[in-house]
């Protein structure tokens, strides 16, 4: 990741690449999130531009995860468990 962001980077982006990173949808995502699709869109944009490279390629109709955002999600996940 690049380290530019420090302590400015929001946790909650880090949710919502999880929730689309197991739905491969924006708009699935953003129902079981309870936000509306731009929101989770404008929180995707955000999270590539702190992380500094793509998370996420269209596949179809759905999103799949790239290199980095497989790299991202298996430092994540183990943090966002219940």
């Amino acid at each position: 990741m690049n380290n530019s962001y420090g302590r400015d980077l929001d946790l909650n982006l880090l949710r919502v690449f999880a929730v689309v990173a197991e739905v491969g949808s924006v708009t699935e995502a953003a129902k079981r999130l309870y936000l509306t699709q731009p929101a989770v869109s404008a929180a995707l944009r955000r999270l590539t531009t702190a992380v500094g490279a793509p998370l996420f390629v269209r596949s179809g109709r759905g999103l799949v995860l790239t290199s980095r955002g497989e790299r991202l999600r298996a430092g994540v996940q183990p943090h966002l468990q219940p």
